[in-house]
């Protein structure tokens, strides 16, 4: 999750539309927090492509504008070594930025596939989905010299 939200820089990381639970069943011999399915990024900002995210807290610009959207968890995590080699172990797991490359290909071609769909209501949509997609590459590549 830490990965998927320092890759998006989505402002909702510390405010809202980022929940955990805990699974307190009989068949949870430990009952942990678990994150549930990251959505919406529409808060994203897109256009940074350096410097930590997530585990980082906001400017006193965006707070004055916006609220502290920081997420004390994620901070209090990448201060720690320990959780950034874990970062840097999962990030390389993954397959990092080749992995995200070839996630946005497939993008690209369904991108492709339905454009007339896509541009139906609101011409040329894809035109700045593939500027979101080619974003997330280069946040890609700048996480890549971080994190392998």
């Amino acid at each position: 999750m830490y990965i998927l939200y320092e890759l998006m820089c989505d402002y909702d990381v510390g405010q809202s539309s980022f929940y955990m639970c805990v699974d307190f069943s009989a068949d949870s011999k430990f009952p942990k927090f678990t994150f549930t399915a990251p959505w919406d990024f529409n808060w994203t900002c897109l256009g940074n492509t350096k410097g930590v995210f997530a585990g980082a807290f906001r400017t006193e610009k965006f707070v004055a504008n916006s609220e502290d959207r920081s997420n004390p968890w994620f901070i209090l995590l990448y201060r720690q070594k320990w959780f950034r080699e874990m970062v840097k172990e999962r990030w390389q797991e993954l397959g990092g930025l080749e992995f995200v490359t070839e996630l946005v290909n497939q993008e690209k071609q369904l991108i492709k596939v339905y454009q007339d769909d896509i541009n139906a209501y609101t011409p040329e949509v894809t035109d700045g989905c593939l500027g979101d997609l080619e974003w997330i590459l280069q946040r890609a590549a700048w996480l890549d010299t971080q994190w392998s």
